[in-house]
C-alpha cells in the first residue's frame, strides 16, 4: 500500500542574495556549471535570477512556493 502525497513547502529567504547564495550552495549540478563560468557570465546569470526572483517579494524578503512529494508505504 504506497501513498504519495503533496507537501508545501515554501522556501523564505531574507533577501535576494540570500536566496541565491542557499540555492547555489544545496543544487550540486548547479555549482559545478556556475564554477566553470566566468565572472562576468556568472554575474549575469545572478542577475537574471535576481530579476525573477522579484515577483516572490514579500514584507520580510522572499518568500517562494515550493511543493514535495512524499511517499509513504505499508506492507500489508
Amino acid at each position: 500500500d504506497v501513498r504519495v502525497e503533496e507537501v508545501e513547502v515554501p522556501f523564505a529567504a531574507a533577501s535576494p542574495d540570500e536566496w541565491w547564495d542557499r540555492a547555489t550552495a544545496l543544487a550540486g549540478p548547479l555549482a559545478l556549471r556556475l564554477a566553470g563560468m566566468s565572472g562576468e557570465e556568472s554575474d549575469e546569470l545572478r542577475a537574471r535570477a535576481r530579476r525573477a526572483a522579484r515577483s516572490y517579494a514579500s514584507a520580510g524578503g522572499l518568500l517562494m512556493p515550493g511543493l514535495s512529494l512524499v511517499a509513504s508505504g505499508r506492507r500489508a
